[in-house]
């Protein structure tokens, strides 16, 4: 059995406020912020870091060839946020956070953008001679430029992560005025979250590596304490699998087809089990401050970009 954390106190780590008790798993136990909203996973003895570094460099680094296969229906997935970032495109260049084996980055390079990866899981994945370029750090060791991208992109990534106020700080740093930071992860304000309850599996501290969760309000106040707006949020999918599970293939298929109606519902209404939220850095007066320059600050890969 997994010793939880003794009861003590937590500031937010978000906006410094003091959490309230939530819920409790055999795990740990959950706190939540009365102001920002952020939902923190407080396991005894676990470094969040090592843990998914852990996890993630044996599920993807360590199965590099395998982890790299696209299906076409990827690829299309791929292909549309691709579409609807071109609208930031100027500078070309984008970052994609937890890129994992780098996916998403090679049909960005298909699609003409400049792209780049941080993944302290990947060390692997980045000694590889690719048209793109994966930093196995993260994102705020990676020394990349002031204002250099156009967008900067993390699926999947910020429920990972325990200190999230410094990280979104590092990726406003980086994106050039106007630019735009694309985040998905799951979503705790989700129908699916309320029906389910401790048992629904984005819950689980040392299978997932899941440390934290956000809402629309969390975000908006990180985006706004760090010169940045909320622009657009998108949530998806609903399921209570988790706490019914279905085992005949007939009545699965029947039930997954109500779950599909529901879900867009809950996407209307933004209680989808996944949250998207597209924020964008504000522009300054003159134009010029955070600017992009024209090299990224890591030169053993920028000599390996250049001289490709």
């Amino acid at each position: 059995m997994v010793t939880r954390m003794p009861d003590v106190a937590h500031d937010c780590p978000v906006c410094s406020t003091a959490m309230v008790d939530h819920f409790k798993t055999e795990e740990a136990d959950y706190t939540l912020c009365p102001n920002c909203d952020y939902l923190r996973a407080w396991a005894k003895d676990v470094n969040p870091l090592d843990l998914n570094v852990s996890l993630y460099n044996e599920r993807f680094d360590q199965h590099l060839e395998e982890t790299r296969v696209m299906d076409d229906k990827r690829r299309r997935k791929y292909r549309r946020f691709l579409g609807q970032a071109a609208g930031f495109k100027q500078t070309g260049r984008l970052l994609d956070i937890g890129c994992g084996s780098g996916r998403l980055l090679q049909v960005a390079v298909e699609d003409g953008w400049e792209a780049w990866g941080s993944d302290p899981a990947m060390g692997k994945a980045a000694t590889r001679d690719d048209a793109f370029q994966i930093v196995p750090h993260v994102v705020n060791e990676c020394g990349f430029e002031d204002g250099i991208f156009d967008v900067v992109h993390a699926n999947e990534v910020i429920e990972h992560i325990s200190d999230l106020f410094p990280f979104v700080t590092e990726v406003s740093r980086i994106l050039r005025p106007g630019g735009v930071a694309v985040f998905r992860t799951p979503h705790h304000r989700s129908w699916t979250a309320r029906m389910v309850g401790a048992d629904w599996r984005q819950y689980e501290v040392f299978e997932k590596g899941h440390v934290g969760f956000v809402s629309s309000r969390t975000m908006t106040h990180l985006f706004k304490r760090n010169g940045m707006r909320l622009d657009r949020v998108v949530t998806d999918h609903f399921s209570l699998r988790d706490r019914y599970p279905i085992k005949t293939k007939v009545l699965r298929m029947l039930v997954g087809r109500a779950y599909d109606l529901v879900g867009q519902v809950a996407k209307v209404v933004a209680r989808g089990e996944r949250i998207t939220v597209w924020g964008v850095k504000n522009q300054v007066a003159n134009g010029t401050v955070g600017a992009a320059r024209s090299s990224v600050g890591v030169e053993r890969t920028e000599h390996r970009l250049n001289s490709g």
